[in-house]
């Protein structure tokens, strides 16, 4: 396969301005971060899990994979139906570009942030995070970089996709750090220590343009839009088609979904199972949180 040269900054900027303002409860959210990439846009069973999905997982990894999809970057978990992988959004995206050579950390040699790449904050105890918000959050793309080191960037988890704008501070030690925006401007307050006393440490960042990419690239074909023989749920191998009786005469065109397996009591066991998965989805697969409150409205 024919890989592009480097993807122009100018398209990965505005991959990632397409989805500002979209909402979770939206159903082109939906749609763009869950479904477009599948084939006929998922099955009935994954597009209701798609809309349950974005109610409760924070979008910043997902949005992310989202604008890769469009810019034509070939990774092969970008092109797969999300229930049917393993791990969160986050980790799949570092670990494709530490394999391509286009993952950078700040005690490593190699380019500083800059406008078009996906920068990784945060993270567990105060060597990463203060003031509050401890998980890791994925900005999904930088758009540009003030002489007063002011970051602004396009995230998604807010909850919704929202344009955002921190300061970045570099401690002692040799760390950097997104602070958040003072209310009052000016440079952000740091402790003792010289670290932000609001922010997240950079743990790295990826040079998005650079990820291996084909123009107009959707998926290579086959099976890799995810679903197929395991209804949207895990890696399972495609499994002979089990011998059913006959559905009763129907008005739908043919061919049909085959019919519901019988069960002893009322609720067969394929939706059991799929109810199960979901609801683990929702709550354990992802490991991602809401990046913020939901966002007050301002007085006009």
């Amino acid at each position: 396969m024919a890989v592009a040269d480097p993807i122009p900054v100018d398209r990965v900027i505005a991959a990632a301005r397409s989805y500002l303002g979209l909402e979770p409860t939206d159903e082109p959210y939906v749609q763009r971060v869950y479904l477009a990439h599948l084939p006929g846009g998922g099955t009935p069973l994954q597009r209701e899990q798609a809309r349950q999905m974005a109610k409760t997982q924070s979008g910043c990894g997902l949005v992310y994979e989202a604008m890769c999809r469009d810019l034509g970057i070939t990774w092969p978990h970008l092109w797969k139906w999300y229930g049917d992988r393993i791990g969160t959004a986050i980790s799949a995206n570092i670990a494709a570009a530490k394999k391509d050579g286009i993952w950078y950390t700040p005690d490593a040699p190699g380019p500083g942030i800059q406008a078009g790449d996906a920068v990784l904050i945060g993270g567990n105890g105060p060597l990463d995070s203060r003031g509050g918000i401890t998980y890791e959050h994925l900005l999904a793309c930088v758009l540009e970089i003030s002489p007063e080191g002011v970051v602004t960037s396009v995230d998604g988890g807010q909850p919704g996709v929202a344009e955002r704008s921190r300061v970045l501070v570099r401690t002692p030690q040799g760390e950097i750090w997104l602070s958040n925006m003072p209310a009052s401007g000016g440079p952000a307050p740091v402790g003792p220590d010289g670290r932000p006393l609001v922010g997240r440490r950079v743990k790295g960042w990826i040079k998005t343009r650079l990820a291996p990419n084909q123009p107009g690239y959707q998926g290579g074909g086959g099976s890799s839009g995810g679903g197929g023989a395991s209804a949207g749920w895990g890696n399972t191998p495609a499994q002979p088609t089990p011998q059913v009786q006959p559905c009763p005469p129907c008005p739908a065109p043919q061919p049909c979904p085959p019919c519901p397996t019988p069960t002893s009591g009322g609720v067969s066991i394929g939706k059991a199972l799929s109810l199960l998965m979901l609801a683990y989805l929702l709550g354990e697969l992802t490991g991602q949180w809401v990046e913020e409150r939901p966002r007050r409205r301002r007085a006009p």
